[in-house]
């Protein structure tokens, strides 16, 4: 699977490609997005994906566009792993 690095998209439905996008329906405030995530970081393969992007992020922080609503909440994760 290919992942753009370059791009973290938090609206819900978009698949697999998006890790940071919750399944199709989902309805959370930013606490509850925050904890869905911490829940994904727990599976292994998800965690393979996401501490790859955030060191993508950390190097090239100009290049990483973040879209939806959860954004502020996906760029705050990013930072923290």
């Amino acid at each position: 699977m290919f992942y753009q690095f370059t791009r973290v998209d938090t609206r819900a439905g978009l698949g697999a490609e998006h890790p940071f996008s919750p399944e199709a329906g989902w309805e959370g405030d930013g606490a509850h997005y925050r904890r869905m995530m911490r829940e994904r970081f727990k599976n292994p393969a998800v965690r393979a994906v996401l501490l790859p992007w955030a060191r993508f992020y950390r190097r090239d922080q100009d290049m990483v566009r973040f879209i939806g609503p959860y954004a502020d909440e996906a760029k705050s994760i990013l930072n923290q792993l």
